[in-house]
């Protein structure tokens, strides 16, 4: 398998204020269970998010590097300037299962799995 480049940023670009986790989850056009799941673990999400790690950016942390789109009448991100597809975990709501393009997709290939914050969860 060849080597994928993940672009990562940097711990320090992700801020975030006491209460702020739910506020933005509230603004980003997130599953209503992920939304939820992130009210409900508010204080897990922030300290997870202050934790000093290499994270990519996901739907939650940067959604303006996302396009919302629905394949096979799920909803999904599509990441720009790239053919990932990003679809949320619907057993745990706590992460994002990674595709490559959507044919992989549409074939169940994941490629990784990357926790709400960003940080690498798994991969396959």
């Amino acid at each position: 398998m060849a080597a994928i480049a993940i672009p990562l940023i940097e711990p320090a670009i992700i801020a975030i204020a006491a209460g702020a986790a739910v506020l933005l989850a509230a603004a980003i056009e997130l599953p209503s269970k992920m939304k939820q799941w992130v009210t409900d673990n508010a204080d897990r999400v922030e300290s997870d998010l202050k934790k000093k790690e290499m994270r990519e950016p996901t739907p939650y942390t940067a959604p303006s590097l996302f396009d919302s789109a629905s394949i096979s009448s799920r909803k999904v991100f599509i990441k720009k300037n790239s053919e990932e597809v990003w679809d949320t975990d619907t057993c745990h709501w706590n992460h994002f299962e990674v595709y490559l393009s959507r044919k992989t997709f549409e074939k169940g290939n994941r490629n990784r799995a990357v926790w709400i914050d960003g940080r690498l969860k798994q991969w396959f």
